[in-house]
């Protein structure tokens, strides 16, 4: 019965988090890349 709690839990957070979190920097990226103005602060194979 734990087991099936788990797998549940373990089920309920990647669903939550699928694909990933965005955190500031990601926010910032994503900006520039919107924007089509890139700074030196990312490397150029992520723009």
């Amino acid at each position: 019965m734990i087991w099936v709690f788990v797998a549940s839990v373990i089920g309920f957070v990647a669903a939550a988090c699928f694909p990933g979190v965005m955190r500031p920097d990601s926010f910032h990226q994503y900006e520039q890349a919107i924007t089509g103005r890139y700074t030196d602060w990312h490397p150029p194979v992520m723009a």
